[in-house]
């Protein structure tokens, strides 16, 4: 019963959020180019190279964004306390699209000593609405804050304020165009490496937090990266189709096909985002929250890289991909704990 439940939670969002990000509007076809040339075996690798610390992060004071009474609140509210700073940064070539050109994010600060610092990459569509995802997020960078660790929580690719004027925040990133969403997913890894070099700088050992999408750049990151502290992956959709039987992105797949783009094209192209062979920055940094009856991020697959990692610290739940956040407060109080004891045993074996 409870996985009928958790299924039918997640058809219905996702499949509103398909309405919502107008997934079937299309506005770009896949470059024949492209197409051609991957076909050919001469499109890629994607770059997923370490592009250094910004060269300079321009750096304001947040100005709460939502309903006015907002600002009068003080301290902790369900929807989470606002921002401390927004930051942004020049991004690194190649661009998923010409307009994408400057990281954006949030800056949340513990209030006494910072003994280190978190990336956090949210999910797709993350923007399209606001008020529920901002408050988890905000409650979980505040967790993290909590334990003394700076959170920066960035804007996706295409999502949030990095959207083209007029377009819904991760709509030009799950549409008819393959080529626009592997370009942006390996333009947020380095973005991350980017971000992580400027916290590291500036607060210390840094980890990673992401989601879904989020949990995809993760693992990416954990791949070719030594750096991260620690490195959380919720709800990660790792190898092979990336859940393309869901309600989410089904109609992507109709788009692919109406596009000419085949099955193979696809394979090709999602072959480039796997995650490597094993976390480079050590399995024992690395936690999988992961849901039983997922229909994004398929649990076989978790479990082939999860083997594949050295069976990295993992915890399953009982839920879908949406239904997983009805246990919000345990996902955080654990990637938290995690986060938290990993930047401590880093530090103890420092100062041997």
């Amino acid at each position: 019963m409870q996985r009928v439940l958790a299924q039918a939670i997640d058809a219905g969002v996702l499949r509103w959020t398909v309405r919502r990000a107008q997934l079937r509007r299309r506005t770009l076809w896949p470059d024949p180019a492209s197409l051609n040339a991957l076909r050919a075996g001469a499109w890629g690798p994607l770059n997923f190279d370490d592009p250094g610390q910004p060269v300079e992060v321009e750096l304001e004071p947040a100005a709460v964004r939502g309903r006015p009474w907002l600002q009068s609140l003080q301290g902790r509210s369900l929807r989470g306390a606002p921002a401390d700073y927004t930051f942004r940064f020049a991004s690194s070539e190649p661009f998923a699209r010409a307009h994408d050109q400057f990281v954006h994010g949030d800056l949340f600060l513990p209030e006494r000593d910072v003994r280190g610092a978190v990336v956090m990459v949210p999910g797709a569509f993350t923007g399209a609405h606001y008020g529920t995802e901002r408050g988890f997020y905000a409650r979980l960078a505040q967790g993290f804050n909590s334990a003394g660790i700076a959170a920066a929580l960035l804007d996706s690719p295409l999502h949030g304020r990095r959207v083209a004027s007029g377009e819904i925040s991760g709509h030009d990133l799950l549409h008819g165009d393959l080529f626009t969403y592997a370009l942006g997913i390996a333009q947020a890894v380095r973005d991350v490496r980017s971000t992580l070099g400027w916290l590291s700088a500036n607060y210390g050992p840094t980890g990673y937090w992401g989601i879904s999408l989020g949990g995809l750049v993760g693992s990416l990151l954990a791949s070719h990266d030594a750096r991260p502290a620690f490195a959380v992956l919720l709800q990660p959709p790792l190898r092979r189709k990336r859940g393309m039987g869901s309600a989410l992105t089904r109609v992507w797949r109709e788009q692919l096909v109406e596009s000419g783009v085949t099955d193979d094209d696809i394979n090709s192209v999602f072959g480039m985002l796997r995650p490597g062979p094993a976390p480079v920055c050590g399995a024992e940094r690395v936690l999988i929250q992961a849901s039983r009856w997922d229909t994004v991020s398929a649990a076989a697959e978790i479990e082939r890289v999860w083997e594949e990692w050295g069976r990295p610290a993992i915890s399953w739940w009982d839920h879908g991909h949406v239904s997983m956040f009805l246990s919000a407060e345990a996902l955080i109080f654990e990637a938290v704990g995690f986060g938290d004891s990993q930047i401590v045993r880093q530090a103890q074996a420092a100062a041997r």
